[in-house]
């Protein structure tokens, strides 16, 4: 098959905010690899956020502090808020949540919000 758009059904859940404490364990229930959009609290200088999956581990680190709300979108690969483009905030790359268990680890951050995405055909 041939698609000239994106063929995704999201999960009705998947556009479900979920606050997230250190060390949970989101589960993506499909076989997609998802790309979800965190929003993120009170980010010092040198923050981490982290998901280990069977992919192994991507961390994404502050580059800055910023104590506002601020989103990272994995799947434009883009950071906001608004229409403010923040994407000097962090660096390295844009997680991913695979099919099955996804760890969410965080430091130097005090609130970590996730839309997980997750979809099917």
């Amino acid at each position: 098959l041939v698609f000239d758009c994106k063929p995704q059904r999201f999960i009705t859940a998947a556009y479900d905010q979920v606050t997230v404490t250190s060390g949970d364990v989101l589960t993506n229930p499909t076989q997609y690899t998802a790309l979800p959009r965190f929003q993120v609290d009170g980010v010092t200088n040198g923050a981490t956020l982290t998901v280990t999956n069977s992919l192994g581990t991507t961390t994404m680190t502050a580059t800055r502090n910023r104590s506002n709300s601020s989103y990272i979108d994995c799947e434009n690969c883009n950071i906001y808020a608004g229409s403010l483009n923040l994407n000097d905030l962090f660096s390295g790359d844009f997680p991913v949540f695979t099919a099955g268990n996804n760890t969410i680890t965080f430091s130097g951050i005090t609130t970590v919000k996730v839309r997980p995405r997750d979809w099917e055909l």
